[in-house]
């Protein structure tokens, strides 16, 4: 009853804004909004091809663009706690050597010199008396011990030595959840 209502009173009012022609559709709204239409039903054919044909270009470039729905992962910054284990390693030390005292068995070279020696004569009785002679002992080498100082000195000395493991922290990242995204392909 409301829509023969609604039409008969389009019509009329198409009557009275000038609509001439029985071709002529009038549409009539009434709701949270009036809404009056009147135009020629051969022009609005036309809108609504032009319409279509705009979907359908529309919908062409929605089929170029193709979007595809990704999930990306959210990280954070965490501190972990991570342990190193122990390992045996080689290490070079100085260490300090205190001064010896050494006894060693050397050549050593007695250069030329002259002596006064004692020498026993005898004389024509057979009496035996000394004489005290000049003598000249040439340059040789003699085997002596001689004590020698090394002073005190530093050494480098290598140990195998055990290094224990240590506790560490470092930052590493850490998911913590995610959401879904629209990217184009």
């Amino acid at each position: 009853m409301k829509t023969l209502m609604l039409t008969t009173m389009g019509l009329l009012l198409a009557g009275a804004i000038g609509g001439t022609q029985l071709q002529a559709q009038v549409h009539v709204k009434v709701g949270n909004k009036f809404e009056l239409k009147v135009g020629d039903r051969d022009n609005r054919r036309e809108d609504r091809k032009e319409a279509r044909e705009d979907r359908r270009e529309v919908r062409r470039d929605h089929k170029e663009v193709r979007r595809e729905r990704v999930w990306v992962e959210d990280f954070k910054m965490v501190e972990e706690r991570y342990e190193t284990p122990g390992y045996w390693t080689t290490v070079e030390k100085k260490v300090w050597i205190a001064e010896k005292h050494v006894t060693v068995h050397e050549d050593v070279w007695v250069p030329a010199r002259h002596e006064n020696r004692r020498e026993a004569r005898r004389d024509h009785c057979g009496n035996i008396y000394y004489v005290t002679v000049c003598v000249e002992v040439p340059g040789h080498y003699e085997c002596r011990e001689v004590v020698k100082c090394i002073p005190g000195h530093y050494e480098c000395v290598t140990e195998r030595v055990y290094v224990k493991g240590e506790c560490k922290t470092r930052m590493v990242k850490k998911v913590c959840g995610g959401h879904w995204e629209y990217r184009n392909c």
